[in-house]
């Protein structure tokens, strides 16, 4: 009769910890992105085209310590730290991290 109750236990047991597991399986976070595309990638600014909007190239990185390699990908991006009304000051050569909003390219850098 004991072993009898403690089977009944062990499998009160094992039903309980499914139970928990297939609760907490329901909980999920998913991040997405629009196009299933990356969220960002990383240009160096080439040069200033007009108030904020730069000309950057997109870099590939490589191993610690390697210098990113410019790719042929050039493209307008938007600094959307610099005012829209003035001539942007950003430094050319300045590496930073895309991303798409829209149809438009935008970055976030300081001057």
């Amino acid at each position: 009769m004991t072993q009898n109750n403690n089977l009944k236990q062990k499998d009160q047991v094992v039903a309980g910890l499914s139970r928990q597991s297939s609760q907490a399986d329901k909980e999920t976070s998913i991040a997405a992105s629009v196009g299933a595309q990356s969220g960002g990638w990383v240009a160096e600014v080439i040069s200033n085209q007009s108030y904020n909007h730069y000309n950057v190239r997109a870099v590939e990185l490589g191993e610690a310590g390697s210098s990113p390699i410019g790719t042929s990908h050039e493209m307008t991006a938007i600094n959307v730290a610099e005012s829209f009304y003035n001539e942007g000051s950003l430094a050319l050569g300045t590496y930073v991290v895309l991303s798409r909003v829209g149809v438009n390219y935008v970055f976030y850098a300081p001057v």
